[in-house]
């Protein structure tokens, strides 16, 4: 039997980013009508059934204008960029998605060039099941695409370019809390000093960049309701995103391991930005430790961004009726950015599988288990009622899952594995996005 490894190095595919999203594109189509054909699924996607969920709120900016409502949710809790940009060029809800897919295959080029990554790790990226996000009538694909700018800014150590790209995503996404703490910690980490005058210029620049952004859309929706700070209002009164203290275990959203196996992943993926971090900093402030990757600054900003998106879950996300920490929806705020794929790629060239870097993994995923309900409390499904054998099935699960990410930078088996993972995730990528257009939450 021949080795797959081999067969993979010689599929251009497997080389070419624009073979590899065509093939892509077409075995996801082909897995979608197979699971209809047999009955598993009963829709297709039209132009109603995907503006669902938040999809509905920028649809609704685009017909009508921002509104604002004291006393109920109102499409002020989402910013302009997007929807206007809808409004502007009349598209209907289809025609939007295609301009996504654009935009977000633009974005995937632009890492591929400049950050001379292998197809292959795109290509699991592309697989995951958050990226369907990037082709309905959401902002991600956008956010993708200026936030893909700012990294090649950063890559290319080109000021005006970083403005322009933070300045784009400031306008399609509230940035400025998760921005600001990383460019700071960006710059630390790669000034030689703390007293650095172009650390300083380049603080300023940056969240210069990001609080003009955020000026902009505040001053365009009084402008348009007459309110201040419509959205933070609006997502502090009904999305729930005001400071509290987390409660553990976590839970996902309200169906249970439907949704918390994909954001139990995203919180992994945060835990790991944040243990690289701590220990990076313990080296570089007790050790004056020095390497190569210090001075990745498009790695360490995406590090950092990852490290707070995982914060603002634990700790500005609502909580369920037991009190629990509810950490709906990381997965799109870590997974639907041009932040995770620099980070996990740059981390399986960094981190090699070895004792140390293994028994790190171990430490993290554990960790990350525990506080998603691993030997706690049996696990309140909605399914499951709490059933304690499925439980230890799920956990499993899920950490299998994790490892095979984490096993696809081994050298002889990796494109083996990845090839295994691009395929599940296939499957797992059809099966959310007919919940989706079935309006049920992403799961």
């Amino acid at each position: 039997m021949s080795d797959i490894q081999n067969i993979l190095s010689k599929i251009p595919l497997f080389k070419n980013l624009g073979l590899g999203v065509i093939f892509y594109i077409v075995l996801s189509v082909f897995i979608y009508i197979s699971f209809y054909f047999f009955g598993f699924f009963k829709i297709f996607p039209d132009g109603t059934n995907i503006t669902s969920f938040d999809a509905y709120w920028y649809q609704n900016i685009k017909n009508n204008g921002y509104q604002y409502a004291w006393f109920q949710p109102s499409n002020s809790a989402f910013f302009p960029l997007f929807p206007y940009t809808w409004k502007i060029l009349y598209f209907n809800s289809l025609a939007i998605c295609c301009l996504n897919f654009l935009f977000f295959i633009s974005g995937i080029g632009l890492l591929k060039h400049y950050f001379q990554f292998s197809t292959s790790k795109l290509l699991l990226y592309l697989s995951f099941p958050t990226c369907i996000f990037f082709f309905l009538p959401y902002s991600e694909a956008f956010f993708f695409l200026f936030s893909s700018i700012f990294l090649v800014g950063l890559k290319k150590n080109n000021q005006k370019i970083i403005f322009i790209g933070i300045l784009l995503a400031s306008l399609t996404r509230a940035t400025a809390m998760f921005f600001i703490p990383s460019i700071i910690m960006m710059e630390i980490i790669n000034s030689p000093n703390v007293l650095n005058k172009n650390m300083f210029k380049n603080l300023f620049l940056y969240s210069f960049a990001s609080l003009l952004g955020l000026l902009i859309v505040v001053l365009f929706q009084y402008w348009q309701t007459g309110e201040w700070f419509a959205f933070a209002k609006q997502q502090m009164r009904f999305w729930g995103h005001v400071l509290t203290i987390p409660e553990f275990p976590v839970i996902s959203h309200a169906a249970g391991e439907k949704t918390l196996w994909i954001d139990g992943f995203a919180l992994f993926s945060g835990a790991t930005s944040c243990f690289v971090i701590l220990i990076v900093l313990i080296k570089k402030i007790f050790f004056r430790a020095s390497g190569f990757y210090f001075s990745n600054r498009p790695f360490w900003f995406s590090a950092f961004y990852l490290c707070m998106i995982t914060l603002y879950s634990l700790f500005f996300n609502i909580k369920s009726m037991d009190a629990q920490t509810n950490i709906d929806s990381i997965a799109r705020y870590m997974f639907s950015t041009a932040f995770f794929p620099v980070f996990f790629i740059y981390c399986l060239q960094y981190f090699h599988l070895s004792l140390k870097h293994f028994s790190a993994f171990l430490l993290i995923i554990i960790v990350t288990l525990l506080s998603i309900g691993f030997l706690g409390k049996p696990l309140h499904f909605m399914i499951t009622s709490g059933n304690e054998s499925y439980s230890f099935v799920f956990f499993g699960m899920l950490f299998t899952y994790i490892s095979l990410h984490y096993f696809s930078s081994h050298i002889k088996y990796g494109n083996k594995i990845g090839l295994m993972l691009f395929s599940i995730n296939l499957v797992l990528s059809a099966i959310c996005l007919n919940n989706f257009i079935s309006a049920v939450w992403f799961q």
